[in-house]
């Protein structure tokens, strides 16, 4: 079981517990391979209607080859607009 310390506090000045860091917690390896963990499961998604999606990141990963990170990265920033159901309360 991991340790827990705390990450900052609430509302009324408690504090709220957190993971401990750990030396494979940190890093750009610890990024890349969490990145990389991401990428392998987007492209394992074999939905026709998520196609667009897997060769867009394809395409990012062929402008960062080596670095996952930055191709989950541009990935996710350039992503279109998503249609689901709005936040925003109508107007009167």
């Amino acid at each position: 079981m991991r340790s827990m310390n705390t990450v900052g506090a609430g509302q009324n000045g408690e504090t709220r517990p957190g993971p401990s860091p750990t030396t494979e917690d940190n890093g750009p390896e610890s990024l890349r391979k969490q990145a990389q963990e991401l990428i392998d499961e987007i492209l394992a998604d074999t939905s026709p209607e998520h196609l667009p999606a897997r060769n867009r990141l394809l395409d990012c990963i062929s402008n960062h080859p080596g670095k996952p990170e930055a191709a989950l990265l541009e990935h996710l920033m350039n992503r279109p607009a998503t249609s689901g159901p709005s936040t925003k309360q109508p107007e009167n």
